[in-house]
């Protein structure tokens, strides 16, 4: 089995810097191949939003290449690599929240993160970063938006045309770092012959309705590599021409069966 990815991170159009921070790690190991890929997003609003963001990619990236080794002799991996996840994002949270406390400032990150070994995948998440999975032709939203329009709508106190009207709509429930409580939303699969996964940023998706996006992860599952590659450049280039203000960031993720 194969995974193959194309990511790219953009400052976009009016922003002064990018708070968007990726990660995309691989490795063969003994027990098969594991795969790390994680968008983080700095919250808007708040200072040193791009610390955040890349102390939360550091932190996964230490894990990866300093614990999971010793995780992958062990019985249960799955279950193990959740547990270690959780608690690198909580970790995280409390070395942003001592910073606070230090310097007299708020900052905070959103993550989605995506762990592949072999044909199981692991998300966790927290904020209103997303991973979708197309597969078998369908393409479904994994996460679920840590915000206010979320919460209400789960509700039913508000619709979805509402909520894409509020002026609340980007107001966040949950983030790593700014809140003081935060538990990550935890996702777990199987996957057949062949899958594609998308971690992005709101600032990729804004622009993009469903129907463009499902359509593109249709292509990009029958593309060439070449092709593949040139997928997230296209998108962003098309969104910065339809005004998205954000910083724009996204990762394609592609699994096969075949070796």
């Amino acid at each position: 089995m194969t995974y193959v990815t194309s990511h790219i991170t953009d400052i976009g159009t009016s922003r002064k810097t990018n708070q968007d921070a990726l990660l995309v790690k691989s490795a063969r190991t003994s027990r098969g191949q594991v795969l790390l890929a994680a968008v983080a997003d700095g919250v808007g609003g708040l200072r040193q939003g791009e610390l955040a963001s890349n102390t939360m990619t550091h932190d996964l990236a230490r894990w990866f290449q300093g614990k999971l080794p010793s995780l992958m002799k062990e019985d249960a991996l799955m279950a193990r690599v959740q547990e270690a996840l959780n608690g690198v994002l909580l970790g995280t949270h409390q070395k942003l929240q001592d910073y606070m406390r230090r310097n007299s400032i708020q900052l905070g990150t959103t993550a989605a993160v995506l762990f592949l070994h072999e044909n199981q995948y692991l998300v966790l998440h927290v904020g209103d970063t997303r991973v979708y999975c197309y597969e078998g032709g369908k393409m479904c939203q994994l996460t679920k938006d840590h915000t206010y329009v979320q919460r209400e709508m789960d509700a039913g106190r508000m619709t979805r045309q509402q909520a894409d009207a509020s002026q609340h709509r980007n107001v966040l429930t949950q983030c790593i770092g700014s809140v003081r409580e935060m538990t990550p939303e935890v996702h777990t699969g199987v996957l057949g012959e062949n899958a594609l996964f998308l971690i992005c940023s709101d600032g990729f998706r804004n622009q993009i309705t469903e129907t463009e996006l499902k359509e593109q992860m249709a292509d990009a599952m029958m593309c060439t590599s070449a092709v593949f590659e040139r997928i997230p450049i296209d998108m962003v280039n098309r969104i910065k021409e339809r005004g998205e203000k954000d910083n724009i960031s996204a990762i394609f993720v592609k699994y096969t069966q075949e070796k």
